[in-house]
Formats: C-alpha cells, sequence, structure tokens
C-alpha cells in the first residue's frame, strides 16, 4: 500500500523508541488531558521542569472536571514561573468548553483546534491521545525528522507524504515535499 509507512521502519522507530525513550512520568498513563496540558507546558519550558510542573498540576487539577471547576485565580497560581499566563487562562476556557461538550476531548483536529489555544501542532499532539492512541504520541515528526525520511525513502510519492502529513508534521506544507 503506498500510503502505509514499509514496516521496516515503523519497527526501527519503535525499537529505537522503547530502547532510548527517556522514562517520563507522564508517559506512563497518558490520557488526553495530561499530554495536552504538558504539550502546552513544554512549549516554552524545558521537559525536565515542565515534567515537575506537569505532576505538582495534576495532583492540583487530576481531571479536566476538576480543572473546570477552579477558579482562574487557582489556575494561574498552579501556572506561576511558567510564563505565558494567557496558556493558562485559555487551558481554563477549553476545559470549561470541554466540560459544557459533555467532558470528553475532542478527537478530531477540527473540533480540537476549536479550543481556545489549541493549533495545528498542538491538535496533532493530542489527537493519538483523543482517538484511543491510533496514532503513537512520540511518532509526530519535526521538520528535521520529514529530511531524514525523505532520503531514507520512507515516504515514496507525494501522495504517500500528503496522508501521512496531518499525522506526523501538521504544520510541513506538501508542496515542499519530494514528488
Amino acid at each position: 500500500m503506498d500510503d502505509a509507512l514499509p514496516e521496516v521502519i515503523v519497527h526501527a522507530l519503535a525499537a529505537w523508541f522503547r530502547d532510548h525513550g527517556r522514562p517520563y512520568f507522564f508517559r506512563r498513563h497518558p490520557t488526553a488531558y495530561s499530554v495536552w496540558i504538558l504539550e502546552v507546558m513544554s512549549q516554552q519550558t524545558q521537559i525536565a521542569r515542565a515534567e515537575e510542573r506537569h505532576r505538582r498540576w495534576l495532583e492540583h487539577f487530576p481531571d479536566i472536571q476538576a480543572l473546570a471547576a477552579a477558579s482562574e485565580s487557582e489556575v494561574l497560581r498552579e501556572w506561576e514561573g511558567l510564563g505565558y499566563y494567557s496558556r493558562a487562562r485559555n487551558i481554563h476556557k477549553a476545559a470549561r468548553q470541554v466540560l459544557d461538550a459533555g467532558g470528553e476531548m475532542p478527537a478530531t483536529r477540527d473540533e480540537l483546534i476549536r479550543l481556545p489555544g489549541i493549533g495545528a501542532y498542538t491538535a496533532a499532539r493530542l489527537r493519538p491521545s483523543c482517538m484511543a492512541n491510533r496514532w503513537p504520541h512520540w511518532m509526530l515528526m519535526s521538520g528535521g525528522s520529514w529530511r531524514g525520511c525523505f532520503p531514507a525513502g520512507a515516504f515514496r510519492t507525494r501522495r504517500s507524504a500528503r496522508f501521512w502529513r496531518p499525522h506526523f508534521a501538521p504544520n510541513r506544507p506538501v508542496s515542499s515535499m519530494r514528488r
């Protein structure tokens, strides 16, 4: 099938990650809520510091219901030291919207990007968690990963790149990919 990653590459990536991926706390039992909070925290913070803050956040707001029920001042107090307080406000607003819509994180890209503070990249990072882990989190690829996969033949055609790009590199234009 042209749109599938070659099995050897999938297995190689999974084996490398199993052997070399860092054993972060958040990978043990990832939930859409937990991944969302960490993703936003780590956008401007080193992962080691974000992980520590993430753990504290989850102690104070263990789920989206607890976050939605909190006051803005509580949310901002827990966010202290991470900067960009608009991110904390957006997380809080989005949690309330999710709760108003039934309490489950949206599963589609279009639904996710309607939430305050969630753009294409963050939506791509969250989709695996929101879709019962259809796509592993660690397979979202940066531009550097794309540049490495094309010479290796991971994506044989522009058509296969067009299929995989929304899942792995949502901000990488297909027009810049090999024909």
